[in-house]
């Protein structure tokens, strides 16, 4: 089934692969580039199949740094409202608020949650391509838990109008879903996303 309606985040501008006059190879294929500064840079990394690469940071085409990844299988990670990677999830419910402690998703209910990290898909896109109605799949199949319950998951791949890498669940919440902020976890392929993720049941 096609992502539910409601409010898409703005698209992002097209992602260029040097900013600032910083470019990042890894391995055979440059990155494309969100954020650049001194202490830290944003990339969106190239569809590579798993394995170890060489990540080469070049300045004006002179080369600053080197050094090693490590890309998996899959390394779910769940967006959340604040950017910390925990806490509140940024996630739709199925009226098209914003879910929140003032804003619970009732059980039965379906919610849209925004996430990466779900490795191989199952067609290729360009990188940085902003997503359309050609939806995209992960190989690997999604799984969600909330609370302690198994939830069941109706939609799992890429999220239109966003940057390719970036993942949409549409997912059911369980009819037993306590109330309250309930721990939440995506799993894609053998992995979870981190601790620390909550979202708002009524």
């Amino acid at each position: 089934p096609p992502p539910l309606p409601g409010p898409p985040p703005t698209p992002p501008l097209p992602l260029p692969t040097m900013l600032d006059g910083v470019s990042i190879w890894v391995g055979p294929r440059l990155a494309k580039l969100v954020f650049v500064s001194d202490q830290q840079t944003n990339l969106l990394l190239p569809q590579l199949a798993p394995g170890r690469y060489t990540v080469v940071v070049q300045k004006d085409g002179q080369e600053l740094r080197r050094g090693e990844v490590t890309l998996l299988d899959s390394a779910p990670g769940i967006f959340t409202a604040n950017a910390s990677g925990s806490g509140q999830i940024a996630a739709f419910n199925q009226d098209g608020s914003l879910n929140s402690s003032t804003k619970p998703a009732a059980p039965g209910s379906v919610v849209t949650i925004f996430a990466t990290g779900a490795g191989l898909m199952d067609r290729s896109v360009p990188n940085g391509t902003i997503m359309d109605a050609n939806l995209a799949r992960p190989q690997l199949p999604v799984c969600m838990r909330i609370g302690t319950d198994p939830a069941e998951v109706i939609y799992g791949g890429s999220a239109p109008t966003l940057v390719n890498g970036g993942l949409q669940v549409n997912v059911r919440i369980p009819d037993t879903a306590q109330s309250g902020n309930q721990p939440i976890k995506l799993i894609v392929g053998t992995a979870a996303s981190a601790p620390g993720t909550t979202i708002a049941i009524r």
